[in-house]
C-alpha cells in the first residue's frame, strides 16, 4: 500500500509545477454553478424539503469540479452545514475523490478532531498530498518521518516534503533542508541543497507564502561550492530585496558588498542596499 502511495506521489511530483500553475479559463468559468440555482436550493433547504435540498446542493458541489474556493455550491453547503460535522465530512470526502486536495486536507482535520482510526487519517492525508495540497504534503512528510499515524516511511516522507516544496511551500523547503542536514534521509552529500534553496526563494511571478530567501542563502553558503555561492547568493538576495521588499535580504547585501563575502567589493551597491533597507524598514539599525 505505502509503496503504491510513494509511486503516486512521485508521479505527482513530476507534474506538480504545471498542476500548481494552471490558470482558470473560460471553460472553467462556464462550469461554475449558477447562483440562482443555488439560491433556489437554499430556499428549499430552509422552507421546503430540507433533506432533498441538502442532497441536491451537495450533488451540485460535487458535479462542478472547479476548486472549492470558486464553487459557490460548495461554499453555500459549507456555510449551511457548518454545525453538521458528518454532512461536512461526507462532502469533503466526496470532493476529495474528484481531485480537490484542499477538501482532502479539510476532511483529514475533521478526522483528526474525531480521533478516527490512524490508518483512515493517514489515507486522507496521503490523498491531500497526491491531489496537490502543499500543506497536506508537508503534514504527510512530518507524519511519515515521525510515525504519528502508526507508520514510518522515510522514502515517502522525503517524497512528500519534496512535493510540498515544489508546490510552493517555501517554509517547508527550508524545513526539508534542515532534516537533510541532520541526515534524516541519508548522507548529506547525496542531496542537492542548492536546488532546494532556489525553490525556497523562487523568481517572480511565483506565489510567495513566506519569504525565506535569507534562509535559502544560508543553505547555499553552508553547502554550495565557491562557484555556486558566487552565482546564487547575491542574485537571490537582490531579487528578494527588490521584488519582495524583504528587508533581511537587503541587510545581508549591505555587508556582502561592503566586505566582498560572495563576490567583489562594491561600495556603491552597499550604499544602494542601505538606502533600500531604510526605505523598506526605517527602524532598521543604521537608518
Amino acid at each position: 500500500m505505502f509503496g503504491q502511495t510513494l509511486k503516486t506521489i512521485a508521479i505527482a511530483l513530476v507534474g506538480a509545477a504545471s498542476l500548481a500553475s494552471q490558470p482558470a479559463n473560460a471553460e472553467d468559468a462556464e462550469k461554475r454553478p449558477d447562483p440562482e440555482s443555488i439560491k433556489a436550493l437554499l430556499k428549499e433547504i430552509r422552507e421546503g424539503d430540507r433533506e432533498k435540498g441538502m442532497m441536491d446542493l451537495g450533488q451540485m458541489c460535487i458535479d462542478y469540479a472547479t476548486p472549492t474556493k470558486g464553487n459557490f455550491a460548495c461554499i453555500a453547503y459549507n456555510a449551511e452545514f457548518e454545525d453538521d460535522p458528518q454532512a461536512l465530512l461526507k462532502m469533503r470526502q466526496a470532493r476529495c475523490e474528484i481531485g480537490d486536495g484542499g477538501q482532502c486536507l479539510g476532511a483529514y482535520f475533521m478526522l483528526e478532531d474525531q480521533q478516527a482510526a490512524p490508518a483512515q487519517r493517514l489515507n486522507m492525508l496521503q490523498q491531500s498530498c497526491i491531489k496537490a495540497s502543499s500543506d497536506g504534503c508537508a503534514l504527510l512528510g512530518y507524519s511519515m518521518a515521525t510515525g504519528k499515524h502508526g507508520t514510518t516511511d522515510l522514502d515517502q516522507s522525503k517524497a512528500a516534503f519534496d512535493l510540498a516544496c515544489t508546490l510552493g511551500d517555501q517554509e517547508t523547503c527550508i524545513s526539508f533542508a534542515g532534516f537533510m542536514q541532520k541526515r534524516l534521509f541519508g548522507p548529506v552529500g547525496d542531496f542537492d541543497f542548492v536546488d532546494l534553496a532556489r525553490r525556497a526563494c523562487p523568481q517572480p511571478p511565483a506565489k510567495i507564502f513566506k519569504v525565506m530567501c535569507v534562509e535559502a542563502a544560508e543553505i547555499i553558503e553552508l553547502h554550495g561550492t565557491d562557484e555556486q555561492i558566487a552565482a546564487n547568493t547575491r542574485p537571490m538576495l537582490a531579487m528578494a530585496c527588490d521584488e519582495y521588499a524583504d528587508a533581511r535580504s537587503c541587510e545581508w547585501l549591505i555587508e556582502d558588498y561592503a566586505n566582498g563575502d560572495s563576490g567583489p567589493v562594491d561600495t556603491a551597491k552597499s550604499r544602494y542596499y542601505r538606502d533600500r533597507t531604510c526605505r523598506i524598514a526605517p527602524s532598521s539599525e543604521g537608518c
